[in-house]
C-alpha cells in the first residue's frame, strides 16, 4: 500500500523482514546464502516501493513504525529491516539514493499485535 501527498511518501510493507540475529546465524552458517538473502529481502522491499512515483532528489527523516506479533525480539534486531528497507527503496529507483545527502535521521517506534507490518514513512526535510 501507498500514499503519497505533498507532505510525506508512506509506504507499507506486509512481508516479514529478517531480524539481525537471524542474519547473522545464516551468515555464519553459509555467506553466499547470507548474500542471496539480502539481495531477496532488498528485491523484496523494492515491490512495496514500486507503486509510488519517484521522489524527489533531496533530503528525508524517515519514520519507521514496526508492528510485529510477540515482544520476544529486542527492538535493536528488529530494527535492521532499515537496511533492506532503504536499499529496496534505492532499488525500486524511486529513491535517488539511501546515503547520508539522502537521509538526515531514521526514527523506529515498535509495537506488538497479531499481525506483522512496517509502515514507512519518508518526510521531506524543509530547508
Amino acid at each position: 500500500m501507498y500514499i503519497c501527498n505533498m507532505e510525506q511518501y508512506e509506504f507499507i510493507i506486509l512481508s516479514k523482514l529478517p531480524t539481525l540475529n537471524e542474519y547473522i546465524a545464516i551468515e555464519r552458517g553459509n555467506k553466499f546464502y547470507a548474500a542471496k538473502m539480502k539481495a531477496e529481502f532488498t528485491d523484496l522491499c523494492a515491490k512495496y516501493f514500486l507503486v509510488c512515483p519517484k521522489m524527489p532528489k533531496q533530503l528525508y527523516d524517515v519514520d519507521i513504525y514496526w508492528t510485529v506479533e510477540n515482544d520476544k525480539t529486542d527492538a535493536d534486531n528488529v530494527f535492521f529491516g532499515v537496511k533492506f528497507i532503504l536499499d529496496g527503496a534505492k532499488r525500486s529507483g524511486r529513491l535517488a539514493d539511501d546515503n547520508r545527502k539522502n537521509i538526515r535521521h531514521i526514527h523506529n517506534y515498535i509495537e506488538t499485535a497479531k499481525s506483522y507490518e512496517v509502515r514507512v514513512i519518508f518526510k521531506p526535510v524543509k530547508q
